[in-house]
């Protein structure tokens, strides 16, 4: 009788957990429709096999398969690829696009500088930090210099390596 009874359970167990099984990938199907195309991945890891040693190359053919803006999952993660300055620009700037998602160790960082803002409290201190260089010099040629410059010397390094690989 002990037996039957346990076997019963298991089977009302695993009819359960199939149950929660086919309900998550549903939802989770229903929802990519409302997503940019894009990819499909494997489950729990996404694309990120297939990004390959060179995702850029990876992302810049995914982008002439599917348009400038498409979708796909590393992990959880959804990652939204733009690839339109304009169409960037305009998403990014949207009120609505201004928070960010929370990050797995944001808790590290804590609440201090930008990283941890969103939304109006972003704007604003982007608001001070633009005014505050525009007043040490920003936009008045003195910045433009020193970038120039350090982008001068930039070239030259890597003039120096000769044309041997390195990381940048």
């Amino acid at each position: 009788m002990a037996v039957g009874l346990c076997s019963e359970a298991t089977k009302i167990l695993s009819v359960f957990a199939l149950s929660l099984l086919i309900c998550y990938i549903i939802s989770k199907w229903l929802k990519s429709w409302s997503y940019p195309p894009g990819p499909t991945g494997l489950p729990i890891v996404g694309y990120a096999p297939f990004l390959g040693k060179k995702p850029q190359i990876t992302l810049r053919n995914l982008s002439r398969k599917y348009g400038d803006i498409f979708s796909f999952y590393i992990g959880p993660q959804l990652i939204i690829c733009i690839n339109d300055y304009h169409l960037a620009k305009e998403i990014l700037t949207h009120p609505l696009t201004l928070s960010r998602p929370s990050h797995a160790f944001d808790f590290l960082i804590g609440r201090g500088g930008f990283s941890g803002m969103n939304g109006m409290e972003w704007q604003e201190q982007r608001r001070f930090a633009m005014h505050t260089m525009r007043n040490l010099g920003l936009g008045k040629g003195l910045w433009e210099t020193m970038i120039q410059d350090d982008a001068v010397d930039f070239v030259e390094e890597i003039k120096s390596w000769k044309g041997r690989p390195t990381c940048i």
